[in-house]
């Protein structure tokens, strides 16, 4: 029979049962398989695979291992070493590594048994002891350390103040024995306001002070020196004691540092028997104050010239006086006004003497 088929339209088509080139039963077969699934069977099969795959994400694929796995330890989702072996993690997660082999790292340069042994340490490193009250002295090394304290009970840190100053907390403070009435009962500010004339205002030490108007009161005397207060001493005798840091430089000879001049003062130049030989007199020191008389006295049995020479610093002398004669047994004095440092004699006889000497004196006098 044909087939009559309307259009869209509602226009006849033609009669195509001629164009079929093979019957819809066949092909319905053809479609179903062997298995003659329908179209059900289809959906349902492709519906079960979309489920799978949207329960693990888009990208990956829930499958089944149908196949049977070989007895023994199955390796599946760990990873293993060389040896089959699972790796092995701590529960904290960190990696148990077995080193059969390292590396020698390029810093250690030596090797670790010629350095020092812990024998070594043994007189620096006392033996440790605990701690408690009443320890004996120890004996221990050097090194610094944060200090702490015990409570009794803890250890807590020993603290101090921004100046260094260690914070001290009195709990408890005994009774002193002798505090044996109220401070509040004893004298307030107000009632000592007698002793304003006493004590007067503090004022901080420096050179050249006025005079102050102070009360007496013993005191160990102290002295400044330009950074230090230092203790002013004195010997057994109660005397102070002073140190010269510096002196002018001074001539050779006797000096006296710190001598009272007396008005008169006198040194022989000369005292011996002169021949004729020259005779040169000691040098004077003839810078005290006052005029400068010379005194001579001729004992021996024979004349004697006498030349009277000056300096003024000990080296370089010239004549004062020249060609001064003194006969046998003769005395004579001069004056000197001149200002000199040092004065000495020169003495020479006409002929040997037999007996006497030759006596010549320098003498500072006041006038």
């Amino acid at each position: 029979m044909g087939i009559i088929a309307l259009d869209y339209y509602g226009q006849l088509l033609e009669n195509i049962s001629n164009r079929l080139d093979i019957s819809l039963s066949t092909l319905r077969n053809d479609i179903r398989g062997s298995g003659n699934r329908t179209l059900t069977d289809l959906f349902n099969k492709l519906d079960t695979l979309d489920n799978a795959l949207a329960s693990v994400g888009t990208d990956k694929l829930r499958v089944t291992i149908a196949d049977s796995l070989p007895s023994g330890s199955n390796l599946i989702g760990k990873v293993a070493g060389d040896q089959g072996v699972a790796l092995k993690q701590q529960s904290d997660g960190r990696l148990d590594v077995y080193c059969s082999f390292v590396a020698n790292p390029p810093n250690l340069d030596a090797k670790l048994s010629t350095r020092l042994s812990e024998s070594a340490f043994t007189s620096r490193f006392p033996a440790g002891a605990s701690l408690g009250d009443s320890m004996s002295n120890p004996t221990t090394t050097l090194i610094g350390a944060c200090l702490m304290g015990f409570d009794g009970s803890n250890w807590e840190r020993i603290k101090t103040d921004g100046s260094n100053r260690l914070l001290i907390n009195a709990a408890v403070v005994a009774n002193p024995s002798r505090l044996d009435v109220s401070l509040s009962t004893r004298a307030s500010e107000s009632t000592l306001s007698a002793f304003s004339g006493k004590f007067p205002s503090a004022a901080s030490l420096s050179d050249s002070m006025g005079n102050p108007s102070t009360t007496r009161i013993g005191s160990c005397l102290m002295g400044f020196d330009g950074s230090y207060w230092r203790r002013i001493r004195v010997d057994s005798s109660g005397r102070l004691r002073a140190a010269v840091e510096t002196l002018p430089s001074l001539p050779s000879g006797s000096n006296i540092i710190g001598g009272v001049f007396a008005d008169y003062s006198f040194a022989h130049t000369i005292n011996e028997t002169v021949g004729t030989s020259e005779v040169t007199g000691t040098a004077i020191d003839v810078r005290r104050r006052g005029g400068k008389l010379i005194y001579m006295h001729n004992s021996q049995d024979v004349d004697v010239t006498v030349t009277i020479e000056g300096s003024y610093d000990g080296s370089e002398w010239f004549p004062i006086r020249s060609n001064i004669t003194l006969a046998a047994g003769e005395k004579k004095v001069g004056i000197l006004t001149d200002r000199f440092g040092y004065i000495r004699a020169k003495a020479k006889a006409s002929s040997s003497p037999s007996s006497g000497r030759v006596v010549i004196t320098v003498s500072s006098m006041s006038w």
